[in-house]
């Protein structure tokens, strides 16, 4: 049945619709709406063609409710959903989201006993036996199609296979204590710093308290002497002067979640590590490792990766600059690796196909492996991941819970995290108590077989307390629009907030020719005293000092107008040839199509310069890899990819930028939800400038987004 394109009444007004239309219309059957839905673009060709398949293989006049019901569960994939929950009432109009086209329906198609339906069905499994041949599977009230409900099923046991602690003798706890305290010792130096800067300005005595606890991570100020500990602070000519601090604060009432997660990973095959920007993940897992490796008789086989080109060089940066300043000897450095690889590259993508090298039959050669950047990560590449693991090893996921999740289906990271914050286990906070010298608080154990491997790191190093863009992000995350509006009018210096108007959309673009501007000028400036992978390197991180962020991408509010517009006011300025060829030199673009060959993946960023090294100078785009090596490739061969002055939001993630200016729609639209927003805002390290209406904004953060899948559940045991 070749697909046909019917125009839907312009009105659906019941009273407007002349009878023998109407008639026309009631006379559908469901395959027959769904093709009109697909050929208007209301649902996908895919999720059609799904529906008429089901419909084949049902018997008798079951076929097309089921049809329209796998119809509605591949819809529920397209929004990242693993599954689709179905009740009583269900409406299959309203799981499409086409309910405005009830009228035209005739009322017995949508009067059905739905559930009913899905229990007679032959095509339906409702217990494991029959899961693993039919292809539809119906469980905690949602339908799933088989793949995804095994994926979701396998994965969640995996992760409980990994859940569980690793014996160690009493030496070894004793030696990795000894570790963690010299790893995770106070910044008297910074506190030093900051308390004579307290100091000249005279502030109150409370003020100085704070900064101290703070500082020092003291969290039962009623457990120490803290008149004589500010005494001794304020009094310090020197950071030798606070040594004797430790004598009246002692560990038991200090509380710092990054010495806490360090010891979790030591002590558990699996642990998730989510904390937002600058909460220091990088730092935990850099002095883990250190402290794994110290105490490890044989050598460790330990694997880094991230979902992308961009993350993985983040890690691999911030990781070796972690590592330099250990307090460790050069012998422990050099076994702690700092390169790491993408997720496609380390499971050895095959091209045109969707399995991977290793897999279960044929696992990783690696002890350790630590994945950042977990929530970018859907549920199928998660359960292949974990699939290709060997039966010893540990994994330790890190990530923002808080941030948007993947593209495809899943919420994995988000899903984990569910079951976190309600306290350890008597055992394993014992345990960490132990390896700490922390008393951390009594809870009473929810029963959840992760929860003793969850670890939330709550301080952020990077956004201090006159930050806006970190007290918009609190706000933002707590989903109160009141409060974020008032960070707005607090007068920070590193946030601002315009309301959109053909006036600011105009400073928008102007300032984004101003900030690039600083890239271009380099263009030209190598003349052959930097060899071209240096020359490019400086280019891109100049181009990754400021970046435009949208929510959407077509119309003047997205990426494509956006690009559009600063190719236009660049070329107006001269910075840009005016007649624009495909390719120019500083033309920025994004790779958006994976390609295993030239080992350049979905999101990748690279910028077109003039290579005046060669004989003959031709032009070459340049990326910097995982592993912090630039390659530059012939404009021919770089894959499906687009202009990059400005990208959305989702393709920034892994990112981060000096200057984020952040554009929101007029118009409210289904993507822009708080997981967005609070995403976008916290690629900004330094400045952050917000184009967007109050209105727009207050709706975002009310929003949050709520994917369907089991998989929480799934890891709830009576343990």
């Amino acid at each position: 049945m070749e697909m046909t394109s019917e125009n839907l009444p312009e009105t659906l007004n019941i009273n407007d619709i002349a009878p023998q239309q109407l008639t026309h219309y009631r006379q559908k059957s469901w395959l027959e709406w769904l093709e009109v839905m697909a050929s208007v673009g209301m649902i996908r060709d895919i999720d059609f063609q799904l529906a008429k398949f089901f419909a084949k293989q049902e018997k008798g006049a079951s076929a097309q409710r089921i049809a329209v019901m796998a119809c509605a569960v591949s819809y529920e994939l397209s929004k990242g959903n693993s599954c689709l929950p179905i009740a009583d009432n269900w409406s299959p109009l309203k799981a499409l989201g086409v309910s405005q086209l009830q009228p035209l329906f005739a009322p017995d198609l949508l009067q059905c006993d739905w559930i009913g339906e899905l229990k007679s069905s032959s095509l339906v499994a409702h217990d494991f036996q029959d899961a693993m041949r039919l292809p539809l599977v119906f469980e905690f009230g949602s339908l799933y199609l088989q793949k995804y409900w095994h994926f979701e099923g396998a994965l969640a046991q995996k992760i409980l296979e990994y859940a569980e602690p690793i014996t160690m003798e009493a030496s070894r706890l004793s030696t990795l204590r000894l570790q963690l305290d010299q790893l995770f010792s106070w910044q008297l130096n910074y506190l030093f710093s900051e308390i004579q800067g307290l100091k000249k300005n005279n502030v109150s005595t409370a003020i100085i308290q704070r900064a101290i606890c703070e500082s020092l991570d003291v969290v039962d100020v009623e457990g120490i002497a803290i008149d004589k500990v500010v005494a001794i602070a304020t009094q310090a000519r020197n950071i030798n002067d606070l040594e004797v601090l430790k004598e009246y604060i002692p560990l038991s009432a200090c509380l710092n979640h990054q010495k806490v997660a360090a010891a979790t990973a030591l002590t558990r095959r699996f642990c998730v590590i989510s904390g937002g920007p600058g909460t220091g993940k990088t730092t935990t897992v850099s002095k883990l490792l250190a402290a794994l490796v110290s105490s490890s008789d044989s050598e460790i086989t330990i694997k880094l990766a991230a979902p992308t080109g961009k993350a993985a060089a983040r890690l691999t940066e911030s990781i070796g600059q972690a590592i330099d300043s250990l307090p460790v000897s050069p012998e422990i450095k050099e076994r702690i690796p700092t390169s790491a690889s993408t997720l496609h590259r380390l499971l050895g993508a095959i091209p045109n196909r969707t399995e991977f090298k290793h897999n279960s039959h044929n696992p990783l050669h690696l002890d350790l492996l630590i994945l950042d950047e977990a929530s970018m990560v859907d549920l199928p590449m998660m359960y292949k991941l974990l699939s290709a693991l060997p039966a010893h090893a540990r994994l330790i996921l890190l990530g923002d819970r808080d941030q948007l999740s993947s593209v495809e289906a899943g919420a994995v990271l988000g899903d984990i995290c569910q079951l976190g914050g309600q306290g350890y286990g008597v055992a394993h906070r014992e345990l960490l108590n132990k390896l700490t010298g922390y008393q951390l608080p009594p809870f009473i154990h929810t029963g959840t077989a992760i929860s003793d491997s969850l670890c939330v790191l709550q301080k952020s190093f990077r956004f201090h307390s006159r930050s806006g863009v970190g007290k918009l992000a609190r706000a933002i995350n707590s989903g109160s629009s009141k409060e974020a509006e008032q960070v707005f009018l607090a007068g920070f210096e590193d946030i601002e907030h315009l309301e959109v108007s053909a006036e600011s959309y105009q400073q928008l673009i102007n300032t984004l020719v101003g900030r690039y501007q600083e890239y271009l000028s380099l263009r030209y400036e190598n003349n052959g005293e930097m060899t071209m992978p240096s020359f490019a390197r400086r280019v891109l991180q100049s181009f990754a000092n400021t970046r435009l962020l949208c929510a959407v991408r077509e119309g003047e509010f997205g990426v494509e107008g956006t690009n559009t517009n600063i190719e236009r006011a660049l070329a107006r300025k001269s910075l840009i040839p005016v007649e624009r060829e495909t390719w120019y030199i500083g033309r920025p673009v994004m790779v958006t199509s994976n390609d295993h060959g030239q080992q350049l993946y979905n999101g990748d960023i690279g910028i077109c310069l003039l290579d005046e090294s060669l004989e003959e100078p031709r032009l070459k785009v340049y990326f910097e890899l995982p592993d912090g090596t630039v390659k530059g490739v012939l404009p021919s061969r770089v894959p499906p990819h687009e202009t990059a002055y400005s990208m959305t939001i989702h393709k920034s993630q892994g990112s981060e930028f000096s200057h984020t200016l952040l554009l929101l729609p007029k118009t409210p639209t289904p993507v822009l939800t708080r997981e967005l927003y609070y995403t976008g805002v916290t690629r900004a390290k330094h400045h952050l400038s917000v184009y967007a209406d109050k209105a727009i904004m207050q709706r975002a953060i009310k929003q949050k987004t709520a994917r369907s899948s089991h998989l929480s559940q799934r890891l709830v045991t009576d343990g």
